[in-house]
């Protein structure tokens, strides 16, 4: 059976097919018939989750409202998410970041430094609520799996568009921009220069809810919902010229140890040599573009 195998000395251990750099992605297979299982990729996908660990970040537990509202209202229509001001709680145990930031002077006052690390933290809670968001949004897209893993991920974002944050502030401080870099520093080191690179609006007050000493809001635009869905005939791209037809098992493919993320797992039935006639074997298509996954073609 042809196959990529990729593994972390990249030693190519079985006959490889080498797929166009255009098709920029490629379609693997997993051998389940009495087969050891194989972890392929021709372009690799590291989950957000998982480089959020590399960091070693830890996110807060996602928050409720503080009031009559929602956390985060969705429009399904333009896949935008227009996040709720978020507060900075600590992840280790929770503690509200509270007081007001000056220039230093006074007992009372808070620095620039603890600014800082108030909007970081207010900006992990802002991830923390989205996760918790998507994971809600894809539940039951897997034929009835009602489990969070179900669910999307933090990779389904597009795009960070906006971040708006309230300092709480003396008249006299005037590096609001500053405390903010907490929190856009952060979700760069999250999503990267693509997805984090946000525009951005600070301002100072002399106070907030709850005496807290950033609040942070945030607009976040998701990519486009897949075209396909479970049980749906396709084909998909197994060769440099090769089609295979298949039948979609699930979305949003992964396994709990894998850095790679897919958005279809196709179960390809045995007709020809390649499977077996009476096999089957399970592939994953690591985007969704027409260079790896299309409609059934006519012959």
């Amino acid at each position: 059976m042809r196959h990529l195998l990729l593994n972390n000395n990249s030693n190519i251990s079985r006959t490889v097919i080498s797929l166009s750099r255009k098709a920029k992605a490629a379609v693997v297979s997993q051998q389940r018939q009495q087969q050891p299982q194989h972890r392929c990729c021709f372009r690799r996908y590291i989950h957000i989750e998982n480089r959020i660990k590399e960091l070693g970040i830890t996110l807060p537990t996602a928050a409720g409202p503080r009031a009559n509202y929602d956390v985060i209202s969705y429009d399904e229509e333009a896949r935008v998410m227009y996040v709720s001001g978020h507060l900075p709680f600590t992840p280790e145990d929770g503690t509200l970041m509270t007081g007001k930031i000056t220039d230093g002077a006074g007992d009372d006052g808070k620095d620039i430094d603890y600014g800082y690390k108030a909007a970081r933290y207010a900006a992990l809670n802002i991830v923390s609520t989205v996760q918790d968001r998507l994971a809600k949004l894809g539940t039951g897209s897997n034929k009835g799996d009602t489990t969070k893993s179900a669910g999307y991920d933090l990779d389904q974002i597009e795009k960070i568009q906006k971040v708006f944050g309230i300092v709480q502030s003396s008249d006299e401080f005037k590096h609001q921009h500053l405390v903010m870099d907490g929190a856009s520093d952060v979700l760069m080191e999250i999503f990267g220069n693509k997805v984090g690179y946000h525009a951005r609006s600070a301002i100072g007050t002399n106070t907030l809810p709850l005496d807290i000493t950033v609040e942070i809001e945030a607009v976040i635009k998701l990519k486009p919902m897949l075209r396909y869905i479970v049980g749906q005939t396709v084909e998909c791209k197994t060769g440099p010229q090769e089609w295979s037809v298949g039948v979609i098992t699930q979305l949003n493919y992964k396994e709990p140890e894998w850095e790679h993320s897919a958005p279809y797992q196709i179960r390809i039935d045995g007709t020809d040599n390649d499977v077996g006639v009476g096999q089957s074997r399970y592939i994953f298509a690591p985007e969704d573009s027409e260079n790896v996954i299309r409609d059934v073609q006519q012959k």
